[in-house]
């Protein structure tokens, strides 16, 4: 499943970059990709950003943003997926990555975040994440992970 996710990421990153090589694309991913150009297509997306490194220096955080642009008429933040159904969690990842986007300038705070649940049949659906919370619950985890890993440090240095 993560190699058909990786090469769903692919094609769409060239697809937005217009130096796709349709027969390129791996059999498993097809369908996939059938989603993304009808997502496209009916929902009038035109991308700005895709695949964009992204890092909070206040923070301290970082990853991958998969797609900033316009969506009908609404400037929007996407994280593509793959799966049977979204974990809730996508919507904190959405929150980080749009932090993230606005501290760097890349995208406006008035963006909206959704998630892009794309199928092999072809279908797809798009998730808005509009809950004000996602953000501190992120920062929550952030700062319990990073205990956990100062912590472990610790125990790793004790003789």
């Amino acid at each position: 499943k993560r190699q058909i996710g990786t090469a769903v990421h692919k094609a769409i990153e060239l697809d937005v970059e217009d130096d796709l090589d349709e027969t390129s694309i791996d059999p498993q991913a097809l369908g996939y990709f059938d989603a993304w150009r009808r997502f496209c297509r009916e929902k009038r997306f035109t991308c700005q950003l895709t695949e964009k490194r992204i890092a909070s220096e206040s923070f301290r955080y970082a990853g991958t943003l998969d797609l900033s642009g316009d969506m009908g008429g609404v400037d929007a933040l996407i994280d593509i997926k793959i799966a049977a159904q979204l974990h809730p969690a996508t919507a904190l990842q959405t929150a980080a990555y749009h932090h993230a986007a606005v501290e760097m300038r890349l995208i406006r705070k008035t963006a909206r975040r959704f998630a892009l649940l794309l199928q092999p049949d072809g279908a797809y659906r798009i998730e808005p994440h509009q809950n004000k919370n996602d953000f501190p619950v992120f920062l929550s985890c952030l700062s319990r992970h990073n205990w956990r890993e100062a912590n472990r440090l610790l125990k790793e240095t004790q003789p």
